[in-house]
């Protein structure tokens, strides 16, 4: 299967496909499908959608890896607070105490 940059396309070049999947979806589920159509035609010709190829060149597939050329200087604390990223630590932290408390008592 080859993977097509939708850069690359107009609304006239998909439209016979969603037409197609309109019907597949309406027939199959019961589902109208032309709103999600129209819209995705519009972003087509406003060249606002990202295309996947570039997309999966930057996106490891499940394998995480540390990013490259990262140092200390790249980290913000202002912009870390502002993000509520810690949020996110307290979770992660949460699930593992979780995870331990299970394993240990809970077996």
């Amino acid at each position: 299967m080859e993977i097509l940059d939708l850069r690359h396309f107009s609304s006239v070049d998909l439209r016979p496909l969603l037409e197609d999947e309109i019907g597949v979806w309406s027939r199959l589920l019961s589902w109208d499908y032309g709103g999600s159509a129209d819209m995705i035609l519009r972003y087509v010709d406003a060249k606002i959608l990202p295309g996947y190829a570039e997309f999966a060149a930057r996106v490891p597939l499940l394998v995480p890896r540390w990013p490259q050329n990262l140092g200390p200087h790249d980290f913000s604390a202002a912009l870390y607070r502002k993000n509520r990223e810690y949020e996110a630590l307290g979770g992660w932290l949460a699930g593992v105490a979780w995870l331990i408390v299970k394993a240990l008592w809970l077996h």
